[in-house]
């Protein structure tokens, strides 16, 4: 039997919305996981819903926070959070989070407090075509940057 050191254990990230909650890749992957033994957490905001699909696995909620709190603060929180439940990855949705700074400090954060973390970009071209509407159109030194932020997070992840 595993200890709570060694038990593998993973902490979603998803989508606050499952629409189609059967065919949601989170849903999947958690069902799938927990067959091979791993503990599965999903994060939700404190206010949050799921519309009305029930998870079966423990909710860990964090608090409502604006755009300040959740570029610096929601990251430390939950890294700290995670810790302390003896949970060591983190899987991230791309469509969960948007922004590309919010994301580079999401994952920079995350990894800092000894933390595996798994992004999913969901569609990797939407997200460079994310990256390259943060710039002004035809600016390709601000195009280059964008592209370069999202190789760093690419870089960074497990």
């Amino acid at each position: 039997m595993m200890t709570r050191q060694t038990q593998r254990s993973i902490a979603f990230l998803p989508v606050s919305r499952l629409h189609i909650p059967h065919n949601n890749r989170e849903v999947y992957l958690s069902r799938e996981l927990t067959s091979r033994g791993w503990q599965v957490h999903w994060l939700r905001p404190a206010s949050g819903t799921n519309e009305g699909v029930p998870v079966q696995w423990p909710e860990l909620r964090y608090p409502d926070l604006d755009i300040r709190g959740r570029t610096y603060l929601l990251p430390a929180y939950l890294a700290l959070r995670l810790r302390a439940a003896g949970i060591s990855t983190v899987w991230i949705s791309g469509w969960t989070l948007r922004s590309i700074p919010e994301l580079t400090w999401m994952v920079s954060i995350l990894k800092r407090a000894g933390l595996r973390v798994v992004f999913d970009p969901i569609d990797p071209i939407c997200e460079f075509l994310a990256a390259m509407r943060e710039g002004e159109e035809g600016d390709e030194a601000e195009d280059r940057v964008c592209i370069d932020r999202m190789r760093s997070v690419y870089q960074q992840c497990d």
